[in-house]
């Protein structure tokens, strides 16, 4: 893989557009970095990977009764039960 590519290049390597690019170099938050060499636009593949890294998800399912047994046993609150009256 090659170290800088040009919009057109990086939009094969990300599956953007050339147009979505070009925008997310001017994101108001994380603008894509980039470099301008000769009125060309370059982007290095490793500062791409990066910043792309930083719009990552992690969707895990969350047992909330799990949590709530788990943080009324550390600050030793009841038993740990699911209720009142519960056994």
């Amino acid at each position: 893989m090659k170290g800088y590519l040009d919009l057109k290049g990086l939009s094969g390597y990300s599956s953007y557009s050339v147009s979505t690019l070009k925008k997310l170099l001017r994101h108001p938050y994380y603008p894509l970095p980039h470099y301008v060499v000769r009125g060309k636009i370059l982007v290095k593949v490793a500062d791409f990977d990066a910043w792309i890294a930083n719009f990552k998800r992690v969707n895990a399912k969350i047992d909330l009764d799990s949590v709530i047994d788990w943080a009324c046993k550390e600050v030793g609150v009841g038993n740990g039960s699911k209720g009142p009256g519960a056994s």
